[in-house]
């Protein structure tokens, strides 16, 4: 019995070290271009595109990133688009957290039909309806406004309503039940109870909806003709000039990019699995 277990115990340690091997060599495959952006930022320009490759740079540059913010409104530019993403954070967060309440705990007509309509329109390409949506604000005189980077976000977006709706549906009815023994209304129980055991499941909603908004390209690029209300993502692209590019300044611009939603993940990685696991677990 003990050599059995012994060869068991030694089976699985050898699985886990070949696991814990290629996860390494894949972790450090897919974190060369960083190390390639972070040694870049800090390159004399004409160090960037030498081969062979000089991952670590001679001399250090620290100043390109001072000059990353003297070339460019960069500290404007990072408030405009800290001002989308918390707004547009909160929208995600109110708007979705009150529909997927609607379709996991009431019950009404037509309820699983519209809740089927609401996931297909995942499936329409955004190009579809960019042109219509385009129009659309440009006939409300939204263009070259923050709100059509805003408004969508109060919208309750599918993807985010499907994944609360699966940690709501995770949360026993009996809680709600005695809670209305003790008068609570509707609201009073998704304020005091749902959201409460929620923060895992709004947490990932958080992250997903910074990430979306801070790298946001295309909606800004749309929607944004003045350059004093440019978005980081689009503002990274005054430093490519017509006939020359400082890349080791666009580097280092988007090192810092960079920083804010990599500092978030670290902090709030916890929560972010936690809600992801535990959306799924029930249909």
């Amino acid at each position: 019995m003990a050599s059995i277990m012994q060869t068991t115990s030694g089976r699985k340690l050898v699985k886990n070290i070949v696991v814990y091997a290629l996860c390494s060599m894949v972790s450090i495959i897919l974190l060369i271009p960083f190390f390639w952006m972070l040694s870049a930022s800090l390159k004399p320009g004409y160090q960037i595109f030498k081969y062979p490759i000089i991952w670590i740079p001679n001399p250090v540059k620290w100043s390109n990133y001072v000059d990353a913010f003297r070339a460019v409104p960069y500290m404007l530019w990072t408030k405009n688009t800290s001002l989308i993403v918390a707004l547009s954070i909160v929208g995600d967060l109110v708007s979705c957290s009150l529909v997927a309440y609607a379709f996991a705990r009431l019950r009404f007509p037509g309820r699983s039909i519209l809740f089927a309509l609401l996931l297909s329109t995942l499936m329409i390409p955004q190009q579809v309806t960019l042109i219509p949506t385009f129009l659309l604000f440009k006939w409300l005189g939204w263009v070259d406004t923050y709100l059509p980077l805003i408004l969508p976000a109060w919208m309750a977006y599918p993807f985010w309503v499907f994944l609360l709706r699966q940690f709501f549906m995770t949360i026993p009815l009996e809680l709600d039940d005695a809670a209305k023994i003790d008068g609570c209304g509707y609201m009073s129980i998704f304020c005091r109870i749902l959201l409460p055991l929620a923060k895992p499941a709004l947490t990932t909603i958080a992250i997903f909806s910074f990430m979306a908004n801070w790298n946001d390209f295309m909606r800004p690029l749309i929607y944004l003709n003045t350059e004093s209300r440019f978005t980081i993502a689009l503002g990274l692209r005054m430093f490519q000039g017509l006939y020359f590019t400082r890349w080791e300044l666009v580097m280092a611009a988007s090192v810092l990019a960079l920083l804010p939603p990599l500092i978030l993940f670290f902090f709030c990685q916890r929560y972010f699995v936690q809600g992801i696991v535990m959306t799924g677990l029930k249909g």
